[in-house]
């Protein structure tokens, strides 16, 4: 899934910084297919048990989804 490989590739940059998601105060997403929410926010409940960041979304406008 997206979603776990975004994941994935924001650990390892925040690791290579010094840092990590428990220090993550916020997040923004933005999404093709609205249909695909509940996946994504399954993934992101498991990455975040403990105090998950505030979120913002978007859907992407439909004529970019090409």
């Amino acid at each position: 899934m997206q979603t776990a490989q975004c994941l994935r590739n924001v650990q390892a940059i925040l690791h290579a910084a010094g840092s990590s998601l428990e220090k993550v105060v916020s997040a923004t997403f933005i999404l093709g297919e609205p249909g695909d929410y509940a996946g994504m926010n399954e993934e992101w409940a498991r990455w975040f048990l403990k105090d998950p960041p505030a979120r913002q979304g978007a859907k992407l406008p439909i004529q970019s989804r090409r």
